[in-house]
């Protein structure tokens, strides 16, 4: 039985800029969530602003009281390629599998376009819970940059992953 069901999988409303905004504690948060997209002046008109972007189809996931548990993003890079950005789980639903349940539903999404045959994605090696997800739902590490981000004075791994469909 999927404990999701009563979940709904749209596209995301600009309604709820701010709950997921709230979900990013601290540098760390932000780094892992949006990599260099946001260095600095993350607020909801610079999210606002960013969910304008050409090819970009940003999605969310809805309790059934309609209060969003997930956050993710769609960018189209060729025809045939996509790449998984920015997911971010409501901390609160965190370790209970609905990050893997939202990415499975943003791959899903992608196959009924179907003219995309390669799903990408980055990580960084220290956020171990997400290279588990992705790992698990069949994407493989295509590449490693050695320390290719910063979270405070700390370098980290950035791992290149993808998805052949």
């Amino acid at each position: 039985m999927n404990p999701y069901g009563a979940f709904k999988f749209l596209r995301f409303s600009e309604d709820h800029t701010e709950t997921i905004l709230s979900w990013i504690q601290n540098e760390r948060d932000r780094v892992l969530w949006s990599g260099n997209s946001f260095s600095d002046n993350l607020d909801q008109n610079r999210l606002k602003v960013h969910l304008r972007i050409k090819d970009l189809f940003a999605f969310q996931l809805l309790d059934s009281q309609k209060n969003i548990q997930a956050y993710g993003e769609i960018v189209i890079q060729a025809i045939n390629r996509a790449t998984l950005c920015r997911i971010l789980v409501n901390p609160k639903m965190r370790g209970k599998g609905l990050g893997k349940f939202f990415c499975q539903k943003l791959i899903l999404e992608i196959k009924e376009w179907g003219v995309v045959k390669e799903i990408s994605l980055n990580t960084l090696n220290c956020n171990e819970p997400a290279l588990a997800c992705y790992t698990n739902l069949g994407f493989t590490i295509e590449a490693i940059k050695k320390k290719g981000r910063r979270i405070g004075d700390e370098w980290h791994d950035l791992i290149f992953m993808s998805l052949f469909l």
